[in-house]
């Protein structure tokens, strides 16, 4: 439901890597990202995720993309290079 969800936030998951992992390496290339939600104790699954998709594995991968209406699409695509980069590294 668009009218409840909040329009500046992703989460997403990448199966088979660790979204702790996955969210330093981006973190080195000076993005950051959230691995869970606000609500979600440290070193444990999204809460989130979990109650979504009832997979531990996508839950223990996921990560948060969080925009603003101040974000350009110059910045998107630095990011999406960054992403890919680092995922490249990953695998």
């Amino acid at each position: 439901d668009t009218e409840k969800s909040m329009p500046h936030a992703i989460i997403g998951s990448i199966k088979g890597v660790k979204s702790d992992a996955f969210a330093s390496k981006l973190n080195e290339n000076k993005v950051m990202v959230s691995t869970k939600t606000s609500c979600c104790p440290l070193n444990t699954p999204s809460k989130l995720v979990y109650a979504l998709t009832k997979d531990k594995g996508l839950a223990s991968t996921s990560i948060r993309i969080s925009l603003s209406h101040l974000t350009t699409k110059e910045e998107i695509e630095e990011f999406l290079k960054i992403f890919d980069k680092c995922y490249k590294e990953m695998i």
